[in-house]
């Protein structure tokens, strides 16, 4: 068993890097943008300690069922952005869903952490 030194360590003898990845379609039971967002958080997991900003309302069942079907990833966690009414909104008129996905993403989102490095919360500028 690997001391507490040891666990975080990498193969080329540093410690493992910590990647903050915002995939806004995640889902490892859909296809397309949700199947990107989901194998790339995967595969960053097997080298870096790997936190993922996705969307609330579409994508947390999903990721939710699989890790109760499933072992948890290693050096994987999930947080989840709701949208804001206004973001609902707006999803609803054509044309405007780029806007959505922009209002997710730019600045949006105030990431903290502690001396550590660790994630700790996200607050959400509405």
């Amino acid at each position: 068993m690997p001391t507490s030194d040891e666990a975080g360590a990498t193969p080329h003898g540093g410690c493992r890097r910590k990647v903050l990845l915002l995939a806004y379609a995640c889902s490892p039971y859909r296809g397309s943008e949700s199947a990107v967002g989901w194998h790339r958080a995967r595969e960053i997991a097997k080298s870096c300690d790997t936190w993922v900003l996705c969307q609330q309302q579409r994508y947390e069942a999903d990721i939710r069922r699989y890790f109760t079907e499933t072992p948890p990833i290693p050096g994987l966690q999930f947080h989840f952005i709701p949208s804001g009414p206004f973001e609902r909104f707006l999803k609803r008129i054509p044309g405007f869903w780029y806007l959505t996905y922009n209002l997710c993403t730019d600045g949006c989102i105030a990431v903290r952490a502690n001396s550590t490095g660790m994630f700790i919360s996200t607050s959400f500028i509405r």
